[in-house]
Formats: structure tokens, C-alpha cells, sequence
């Protein structure tokens, strides 16, 4: 496919730059001035150079829209596919690396807390001292964290070790109660909350402390809920960023309408079947006409060879119209962040 040729930047030849080098940036500025449409049409060009050149300027260029629309040539179309998820993964480790995280929504409390931030999330804490109620049990002094996750990311599961954690008040260092404490908490949809109990300094009584320490959070970015139908003779598949999900199975018996994915979900991170559960939660049923209705029941099978199987229950269904769908969100990425923080200026309160 040959393009018209615009006018393009003015290169000053030297002798101590490769020709090719400078043949390439001359391409490149050139396919930069090449309109969208121009672009998927050359995906089916004879020429090799221009399929890659077209492929790596709309990956570039990240305008999803631009990619929609009939195409024939199966080609284009696995192109299409290519570029498309590329830029979904592209987005979502954008937004994991956000380091202006979402203000508190919801929760256990209003007030404004001192936080930091660390990648894409608002870690804040706030600290309240305990009551004595016998001479050998310490005086616990209780810390509060929360979790805030920029957009475009949801928070899994954190992990979450006690003796990662170390909380100093007036200069004194306030060891965790449970040193030996270890834990996994389910995540909200954009937000998490944990406790944590450290021993309080003999000597007075705090008045404020600084929390320091690491935390693993697991995370899913560039969510994207797509549909597959469950009244066409050819099951469908589906793919987001590094997730690729197919439907292998659709029946309705005495309890309803079950329906069975096989996800392949993005490479990199390790699963146990409980943490795939938190991952995969939002499945829900889409009549034609009609709210949706979410699975009342779900189970994941064990991940093997990095797949698995998603089986949902929806009893309230009986009978299958031509446009019923199965909606489900998937993640273009999914990642496990090591966050190291350190939050000051933490007023201590008294239990009431």
C-alpha cells in the first residue's frame, strides 16, 4: 500500500550517522502524519515492513476506538487483536504505577488521616491507645491502615506480616503484639483496612508515632467487562490485555442455568483457587430485556497450566432467549506490588 507523502521535518545529513538509522526516523516521522484508517488498511499490505510499521504506530499511538469497526481479512483482524491487547496491558501497568491514588471513599471513618503514598496507593493510619485491664497483659496501642488504590486499579487480597511493621512513638520504638502474625484479607472493590496491635512505650503516654514497614498487595488494572452469548451455536472467546477467557459450556437443569468459562488469566503471578475466587466475583447473568442478575453461586476449579474453570449458577434463569449474554470482567494485568511506606505524624487517641 503506498501513502501519499507529506511534507516531513528537514534532516541535516552527517557522516557520523548511519543511513539506515536516519532512513528509519525519516519512516517513522512520516507514518506519525498516516491517518488511523490508513493504518489498519495497511495491516493487510503486502509489504512486511509496512504491516509492522502500521502495527507499532497504532500500538503507539493507544486510541481503542480507532480499532473498531467491520473488518473481512482475518489477518487485519488478528492484528487488530494484537494491537488491541497491547494497548489494554500498556493502560493497566500505567495505572499500576499511578502515584495519584483515589481520596478515601467509604470506610470506617471520615476524618483525614495522615497517609503517603507508595506506587498506586494512598496508605494512611490512624492510632488509638488501648486500656489496661490487668497488670500482665501491655498496653496495646491499636493502628489502623488503609489501603486507597488509584483508578482503573482494584485491590485483590493484601498480605500482611506483623513483623514487617514497626511503629515508633516519641522516639521510642513500640513493638507489634503479635510478632509472629500473619494474615491474607480479602479487598474491597478500590479500598482495604487492616489492624494492627503494637505493645505502648512504658514511660507516658504516646502522643504521636510514625509507622514504618511493607506490605504485599495483589491487584487486577484495565478491567474491562466484556459479554459472551449463551444462545449462539458457536461459543465465543474473549480477551483483555493478558487475559484470554472462552465459554465451554451452557445448560439449564433443575437448579437453573449454569455456565462454565476456561480463563487463562495474565502470566507472572501464582494462584491458589481461593484468591482466583476474589479475582473472578463478578459474573453476572444479562437478559435481553431485563436487569442483570449476579451468580448466586460460583467455584473456580485449581489453576493448572495457568488456567482454570469459572462454573456460575444463576437458578432464577430457566429458559434462554437469542441475546441473553454471560457478562464477566477481566483484567489486562495482574500483579503483585511490594509496597514499602512510611507514614508520619500519626496522632495517638484514647479508646473511649
Amino acid at each position: 500500500m503506498e501513502f501519499e507523502r507529506k511534507p516531513c521535518l528537514a534532516f541535516v545529513v552527517r557522516r557520523d550517522v548511519p543511513c539506515v538509522l536516519l532512513i528509519c526516523l525519516v519512516i517513522a516521522v512520516q507514518w506519525s502524519q498516516v491517518r488511523g484508517g490508513d493504518l489498519i488498511e495497511a495491516l493487510s499490505s503486502s509489504k512486511r515492513a509496512e504491516r509492522i510499521f502500521a502495527e507499532q504506530e497504532l500500538i503507539r499511538r493507544g486510541e481503542l476506538d480507532s480499532l473498531n469497526g467491520p473488518v473481512t481479512d482475518a489477518a487485519t483482524r488478528q492484528a487488530l487483536l494484537r494491537i488491541r491487547r497491547a494497548i489494554q496491558i500498556d493502560r493497566a501497568h500505567r495505572a499500576l504505577q499511578a502515584k495519584e491514588p483515589r481520596d478515601e471513599v467509604g470506610g470506617t471513618s471520615s476524618e483525614t488521616r495522615p497517609f503517603t503514598v507508595a506506587d498506586c496507593v494512598r496508605i494512611s493510619a490512624q492510632a488509638t491507645l488501648g486500656t489496661t485491664l490487668t497488670p500482665d497483659v501491655p498496653q496495646l496501642i491499636r493502628v489502623r491502615v488503609r489501603l486507597d488504590v488509584a483508578p482503573n486499579v482494584r485491590p485483590l487480597s493484601v498480605l500482611i506480616r506483623d513483623a514487617d511493621l514497626v511503629l515508633s512513638c516519641d522516639g521510642m520504638i513500640s513493638p507489634p503484639f503479635s510478632p509472629d502474625g500473619k494474615r491474607e484479607l480479602t479487598c474491597d472493590e478500590s479500598f482495604s483496612e487492616f489492624t494492627v496491635n503494637f505493645v505502648a512505650p512504658e514511660s507516658g503516654r504516646p502522643l504521636q508515632g510514625t509507622l514504618k514497614g511493607r506490605i504485599q498487595l495483589r491487584a487486577a488494572a484495565g478491567e474491562e467487562t466484556v459479554p459472551f452469548h449463551l444462545n449462539r451455536p458457536v461459543f465465543e472467546s474473549q480477551y483483555v490485555g493478558g487475559t484470554e477467557a472462552r465459554l465451554i459450556s451452557v445448560r439449564i437443569d433443575e437448579f437453573g442455568l449454569e455456565t462454565r468459562l476456561k480463563i487463562a488469566d495474565p502470566p507472572g503471578v501464582v494462584w491458589e483457587s481461593y484468591q482466583i475466587e476474589g479475582l473472578h466475583r463478578n459474573m453476572t447473568f444479562k437478559p435481553a430485556d431485563g436487569d442483570e442478575i449476579p451468580a448466586s453461586e460460583m467455584t473456580v476449579s485449581a489453576s493448572e497450566n495457568g488456567t482454570h474453570t469459572v462454573t456460575c449458577r444463576f437458578p432464577e434463569v430457566r429458559k434462554l432467549d437469542a441475546e441473553d449474554q454471560l457478562l464477566a470482567r477481566l483484567s489486562a494485568v495482574v500483579s503483585v506490588i511490594e509496597l514499602s511506606f512510611e507514614v508520619n505524624d500519626i496522632s495517638v487517641g484514647i479508646r473511649e
